[in-house]
């Protein structure tokens, strides 16, 4: 009787693939120093993933849920362009607490997401999403936040448009301060940055 596949060796694995893509890329990746690195079997990974493009696409998948879920845990208050500050928030803390994963996320993509704001709509927000749609989901997450602002009034413009720049701003910030080219001025590189983006949505919709 086959042993059912364990949950935590899964996590594992992904994790360790991760950082293995991170520092070497997809080439580099072996299956057998993956399995080796949390103490398994190869035979482990092809139980968990079937292949090495299913357990790079799981990392990807997974690197995007993570984010997801810590977007969409920032609460809703009465004061959405608060919200959209605390989203942006969010963003950098789940990149640094899962910095593989956010290389991987987005240097390896095999999600073949293309452009957001022309595809947001595909990401669907009332039903779990299909795993080739996480990405998509994610961002849709950041589209709900700028919408929100939009609809009071406090920015104007097309909401997927405008949550790209937020996501641009934040995303370079963040990939600089990973790659270690802020020292310990991330977090004040980063809400300048963000700030600045902000007030220029906030002025861009005054007449």
């Amino acid at each position: 009787m086959a042993r059912p596949a364990d949950p935590s060796v899964r996590t594992a694995l992904i994790e360790a693939a991760a950082r293995r893509v991170a520092d070497g890329g997809v080439d580099a990746l072996s299956l057998r120093r993956v399995a080796a690195d949390v103490g398994a079997s190869t035979q482990a990974v092809y139980t968990h993933f079937g292949s090495k493009d299913d357990l790079v696409r799981s990392v990807v998948e997974e690197a995007f849920a993570r984010l997801d879920d810590e977007v969409r845990a920032v609460p809703v208050t009465d004061d959405p362009l608060h919200d959209l500050v605390e989203v942006a928030a969010a963003y950098r803390h789940n990149a640094l607490i899962n910095a593989h994963l956010y290389r991987v996320m987005f240097e390896v993509n095999p999600l073949a997401l293309t452009s957001p704001a022309a595809h947001v709509e595909s990401a669907g927000t009332d039903a779990p999403p299909e795993k080739s749609e996480i990405g998509l989901h994610a961002f849709a997450a950041m589209v709900e936040r700028v919408a929100r602002c939009v609809d009071e009034g406090i920015i104007s413009g097309e909401p997927a448009q405008l949550a790209l720049q937020v996501w641009a701003t934040a995303h370079g910030v963040v990939s600089l301060e990973i790659a270690g080219f802020l020292d310990d001025d991330g977090a004040d590189t980063f809400d300048g940055a963000t700030s600045a983006t902000f007030r220029g949505l906030v002025r861009g919709s005054r007449p």
